[in-house]
């Protein structure tokens, strides 16, 4: 539904987007995108009564510009205290102007009470607070971060940022969405689009306290640990390159595997960006994850789905297809009617990793039904599995990204 909104946003439907935003808040006020959609609700609320307030169309930066780029992570959605520590002494930092700096040794313990910090016992004036180090050591429950990390503070409780360059933040990023044994090349168009979208969100959230989450939200993040050697030097060699159409940089969607065809973005969330188009994808055939099972009892349908209205469902019927063969929309049909939703809806309620795609069949038997099904995610953008298959099969990052994005560019090659 988020992400509905930020499609309706990137086209300029303002209108529309209200309405995705509104919901996302109405259902899910506590969501880690309720900040978001709450700002972009606003926003578009002013862009409708005053168009001439609507940004202009960004153009993408150089090369250059995009890797002197920093980005914010939310590595910490809720916590009341937090030990920080580092191999080297730790600079804490009061975000206000004139606020106070000190060093405090290799070990901080973080609390807060009131909205105040306090640092290994010494109480801060107030506002928020920053962490960094000399040799960007900084650890955290087990997770060492690049950068610095931005504590800020909510009416019970902070949340954490880790602000670093973007380019180190993708070498946290590709291991953890692309295996680090993978084809190079692979891994290479893996790092453009991770880039691109990272670029994108950071365009889309300058008024906001972070960009992108370290989960699946956004994209995962697994910081200065998940770091490996192969996965740095796809990101090193494709340093500052993102995917732009009409000199924009795009909103870069990808996903695990196509099944065979991949989708476009108005068959998926019901609003169409041109750059985001299905392609026959035969790479992505016969891997590991091109086909699967999953097993509902009728029970688990109805816990599933209870919160958007729907009870005593006796039956699921596929009603709309997309040109690919995915399911679009869907009948339930119940004890005292019948009622439908959209098909990638139903599958994130259902469970995205057991419902791994909206290309499926149902045979219904008894009180269970049994589905079967090809690929894996949302089918938009790239296919990882399709890249693996491209790059083991002697194709380089630029026609892979191509074949994915075939109408856009990818600005920074020479």
């Amino acid at each position: 539904m988020f992400n509905i909104g930020m499609l309706h946003f990137e086209r300029g439907e303002w209108k529309d987007a209200q309405g995705n935003f509104q919901e996302v808040l109405r259902k899910y006020p506590n969501s880690p995108r309720a900040f978001t959609a709450q700002t972009l609700f606003e926003q578009a609320g002013i862009y409708l009564r005053d168009p001439s307030k609507a940004p202009a169309a960004v153009e993408a930066p150089e090369p250059d510009d995009v890797a002197a780029q920093y980005i914010r992570v939310l590595v910490i959605d809720y916590a009341t205290e937090v030990l920080v520590t580092a191999s080297t002494p730790i600079m804490v930092r009061e975000r206000r102007p004139g606020g106070s700096e000190f060093t405090a040794g290799n070990s901080v313990r973080i609390l807060t009470a009131s909205k105040h910090f306090s640092a290994n016992g010494r109480t801060l004036a107030g506002g928020d607070i920053s962490l960094s180090c000399a040799d960007q050591s900084l650890e955290v429950s087990d997770r060492a971060f690049r950068g610095e990390l931005i504590f800020h503070s909510r009416d019970t409780g902070f949340f954490v940022v880790n602000r670093l360059l973007l380019e180190d933040y993708l070498r946290g990023v590709i291991p953890r969405e692309m295996p680090a044994s993978w084809p190079i090349e692979a891994l290479k168009a893996q790092a453009v689009a991770a880039r691109t979208y990272a670029l994108y969100q950071i365009e889309k959230h300058r008024d906001e306290q972070w960009d992108v989450m370290a989960t699946v939200m956004s994209q995962v993040y697994g910081g200065r640990g998940a770091e490996t050697t192969t996965t740095d030097q796809a990101v090193r060699e494709t340093t500052g390159q993102i995917l732009t159409y009409n000199e924009r940089p795009i909103l870069a969607y990808f996903h695990s595997n196509s099944g065979g065809s991949t989708e476009s973005t108005d068959k998926v969330w019901g609003t169409q960006l041109p750059y985001l188009e299905a392609v026959e994808d035969p790479y992505s055939l016969g891997t590991r994850v091109d086909a699967w099972e999953a097993v509902f009892t009728l029970d688990k349908i109805n816990a599933a789905l209870a919160n958007d209205g729907l009870t005593g469902i006796t039956d699921v019927v596929p009603v709309e297809f997309s040109p690919s063969g995915r399911v679009t929309r869907i009948r339930f049909k119940t004890s005292n009617g019948s009622a439908e939703m959209p098909a990638n809806t139903t599958r994130l309620r259902l469970g995205s990793t057991v419902m791994k795609s909206t290309w499926w069949e149902a045979n219904k038997q008894g009180s269970r039904l049994h589905f079967q099904g090809r690929g894996y995610g949302h089918g938009v953008g790239m296919s990882q599995w399709g890249a693996k298959a491209m790059a083991a099969l002697g194709f380089d990052f630029l026609q892979i990204l191509h074949h994915y994005y075939p109408r856009c560019s990818v600005l920074g090659v020479n």
